[in-house]
């Protein structure tokens, strides 16, 4: 037996060998790696700049109501206006396409834009009593009997995807709607360079310690690159894509456009049959409201129902929605972001939700027809791809009205038939009961015209898009 004695210090040559050997491995994986990285850095800044060349969502047709018309003597009143006025995109003295309004006492001053409907004169409202007393031209200090307001926006036109979506700009955003969001889904936005290493390390020191992978480390900015770019697969590739892209949209964009992307992709729940896509849309789908004028309250639900809006629904779970709002007042106030009297305020205010049944009151049926005829025009991809502009006759206010009025007709006929079933079930001595969902459609004509100013097709336009008011169906007994 041969036996080599060493001298401290001293490697040898087989030693060196393997050192030299995995120093080869390390350079070789380490070019790959890099490459790999190149690769994909490239690639996606490519993606990246072809995206944010132009405008980062797609252009898309929309589609208006009629022009409210106001007459000296209506009912009426500054603050009426006001919020009319912001629902069709006019600002509060920052000056907009559509134009901007300013309250002077006893009303307020009308500015249209170059973007307005009519780019009428500016005029000033004045109010008494509940009721229009005054209207005069700015332009030539003349009086006027009446007043066109801006057609309010009623929906964007949609592809199968039927997603909805109302852009807004960070100025739009309510300072506690900001706050909100930051609070419950990314504290130190403002802070970090796209990805938040410290918020990683706490969630990963949380998973190990309760033995599960459930807390949440993306931030905001990781959040808009996978909803822009990436899909939401949970491997390593999609992983170091989301790093790459997180990086560069930090480099290319301010925190500010980036939180404004943000607001604007972000899902939100359903709608009937619709999506809603981003802040805008969800402030009208929950509370009939324009993004700039949301409550504290109002704020915190929208921004906890991003974790899960099919969870907080606030239709379908309401206890749920409220502890999650609830619990987003409670991080703003960790934060400081309200005061305690503020959180106590807001914590005991009601959700304050629109009624489930105004998706009627948004004339979905009414928008299919709009849709039916346009396309004897235009192709599909041109509709939802061109910024095409389409005003219309439906009248939002007897469309609202009719909305309420079949909501009531409905539950109406739904308690007789019940009370006519259940004499049948005992007469049946315990056979299955009759089950009769009665349907329904409105139309509102102008009789002058024929301008169609308010249409519904059925009681569910999310269980069913059949527009009953022109399926070819035989009337029966109806008339």
């Amino acid at each position: 037996m041969r036996i080599v004695i060493l001298k401290r210090g001293q490697p040898t040559s087989l030693f060196r060998s393997l050192v030299w050997v995995a120093l080869g491995v390390f350079l070789l994986c380490s070019l790959l790696a890099a490459s790999v990285l190149t690769y994909y850095y490239v690639g996606y800044s490519r993606l990246i700049d072809e995206r944010l060349q132009g405008p980062v969502f797609p252009n898309v047709s929309q589609v208006y109501a009629a022009p409210e018309k106001l007459r000296l003597g209506d009912p009426a009143s500054a603050a009426g206006v006001v919020a009319h006025l912001r629902r069709a995109g006019f600002g509060d003295r920052r000056k907009t396409p559509k134009g901007h309004y300013e309250l002077v006492r006893r009303g307020v001053r009308i500015y249209p834009g170059p973007d307005s409907y009519f780019s009428p004169e500016p005029a000033e409202l004045l109010f008494a009593e509940g009721k229009l007393s005054s209207i005069v031209s700015l332009r030539d200090q003349f009086a006027r009997s009446e007043y066109s307001l801006e057609p309010e926006l009623i929906t964007n036109l949609f592809d199968s995807s039927r997603e909805k979506r109302r852009l807004v700009q960070f100025a739009d955003l309510p300072r506690h709607l900001v706050n909100a969001i930051l609070s419950i889904e990314d504290r130190r936005f403002f802070e970090h360079s796209g990805i938040d290493y410290l918020r990683l390390v706490k969630a990963a020191y949380v998973d190990l310690i309760s033995g599960s992978a459930r807390q949440g480390a993306s931030t905001i900015s990781q959040q808009l690159a996978r909803s822009l770019f990436l899909n939401r697969e949970k491997t390593l590739r999609r992983k170091i894509a989301e790093a790459i892209v997180t990086f560069q949209l930090e480099r290319r964009l301010s925190k500010e456009e980036i939180f404004e992307h943000y607001c604007n992709t972000v899902y939100l729940g359903q709608r009937g049959s619709f999506s809603i896509q981003g802040v805008g849309e969800a402030a009208q789908a929950y509370f009939r409201k324009d993004v700039r004028d949301l409550t504290l309250a109002e704020s915190a639900l929208l921004a906890g129902i991003i974790q899960s809006p099919n969870r907080y629904s606030p239709y379908r779970h309401e206890e749920a929605a409220l502890r999650r709002r609830n619990q987003v007042l409670a991080a703003m106030l960790d934060t400081g972001a309200i005061t305690p009297a503020e959180h106590e305020a807001a914590v005991r205010e009601p959700l304050g939700l629109a009624p489930s049944y105004t998706v009627a009151s948004e004339a979905p049926y009414f928008i299919d027809l709009v849709k039916d005829q346009l396309l004897d025009r235009f192709s599909e991809e041109e509709l939802i791809s061109q910024s095409y502009r389409i005003y219309t006759t439906l009248d939002l206010r007897l469309q609202r009205a009719a909305a309420e009025a079949v909501r009531i007709g409905v539950e109406e006929l739904d308690r007789r038939l019940a009370s006519l079933r259940r004499p049948r079930a005992k007469a049946a001595a315990g056979g299955p009961e009759e089950s009769v969902r009665p349907e329904i459609a409105l139309v509102a004509i102008d009789a002058h015209t024929g301008a169609i100013k308010a249409l519904i097709g059925g009681r569910d336009y999310g269980a069913s898009q059949l527009n009953r008011a022109l399926a070819l169906r035989q009337p029966g007994s109806v008339f």
